[in-house]
């Protein structure tokens, strides 16, 4: 065996290990999500939703792709037949779109949190139906976008590299080219360019709600005669404000640890893809083959971060593992 052949069995080893790994922590820990998410009332508010929301996307990477890909490594060709593959393709594709939606959408709804604080809190209780809205309607956009191929809009091709399905982005004719062209402008550029929208006016308010803390003390106010006098304001509100302020600001590091782990993941592949559709012969098949492993791992992260970060959802996790495990034994 030669070394070329050495070094690509050691390759795939390695990158089979990584999503096994992923696979089952990926379906494990969505599935912890889901219940919890689901069945407790505590978490029955619009952040937990969109948290759903993200579970459900990767629950179905964790059980339906990353097999497929794990199938597709070991035995160097797509597994199961051209309709599957094209399934495949759809599926990953409508996980991925919804994913970046809700990052989008949450970031937005951070930017609306910290902007229009009362506002927020106080129709809290009455925009549950709203926010309940807003997520089917991003699964119903991120469905639209995947699907175009099953109706002969676009299509898509198998990778020579990792031997799975994917849309034909460099594919001739009108068909192609329209559909290529509007699944990446309405199902990444405008989500994304939201986010980038959203935490340029969270820099804002932050930079703005800095100078003032500078200029301001807040233990004293001027009289209508010009003379400072002390601000009379209840512990109790101080407390409720302060708990506030440390709840939204916790919110939106979580938010950008997931943002953050999107991006991380999904850079090498968009990266790689980019690359081959402007020099398509000079892209090593182990960039785009660690691209696409790296991809699938988000899915395993994304639950780990928002159940490790939340207390309420960290409490109910601990709960439901000390109820099976008591059970069992």
């Amino acid at each position: 065996m030669g070394l070329a052949s050495e070094a690509t069995l050691a390759e795939t080893v390695v990158e089979v290990t990584l999503l096994l790994f992923s696979c089952c922590g990926t379906v494990l820990a969505n599935i912890m999500v889901l219940i919890v998410v689901a069945t407790k009332e505590k978490l029955q508010a619009p952040t937990y939703f969109y948290y759903l929301s993200l579970a459900v996307s990767d629950f179905i990477l964790g059980v339906f792709c990353i097999p497929l890909v794990i199938a597709a490594f070991v035995l160097h060709r797509w597994p199961i037949g051209d309709i599957l593959c094209q399934l495949y393709a759809v599926l990953i594709s409508v996980s991925v779109n919804c994913s970046v939606v809700t990052l989008a959408i949450i970031s937005v709804d951070r930017y609306f949190a910290l902007s229009k604080p009362v506002e927020s809190r106080a129709h809290l209780t009455f925009t549950k139906r709203r926010y309940k809205l807003i997520i089917i309607a991003s699964w119903l956009h991120s469905v639209f976008w995947a699907s175009g191929p099953l109706f002969k809009w676009g299509s898509t091709k198998l990778d020579e590299f990792t031997h799975t399905c994917k849309p034909d982005w460099g594919g001739e004719g009108l068909a192609n080219k329209t559909y290529a062209l509007c699944l990446a402008f309405f199902a990444f550029a405008v989500p994304v360019g939201a986010m980038i929208y959203a935490y340029y006016k969270i820099y804002c308010i932050a930079r703005a709600s800095k100078r003032a803390a500078a200029r301001y003390d807040p233990q004293k106010e001027e009289s209508p005669q010009g003379e400072r006098v002390p601000l009379k304001e209840s512990t109790a509100t101080k407390h409720t404000n302060a708990a506030a302020t440390a709840d939204d600001n916790k919110a939106l590091k979580t938010v950008l640890l997931l943002i953050g782990s999107f991006a991380a993941c999904w850079s090498i592949y968009t990266l790689a893809t980019v690359w081959r559709i402007l020099a398509s012969n000079s892209v090593p098949p182990w960039i785009v083959r660690v691209g696409l492993v790296l991809t699938l791992c988000n899915c395993c992260i994304d639950p780990f971060i928002y159940s490790i970060r939340d207390e309420k959802m960290k409490r109910e996790i601990k709960e439901m593992i000390c109820k099976i495990l008591c059970r069992n034994t």
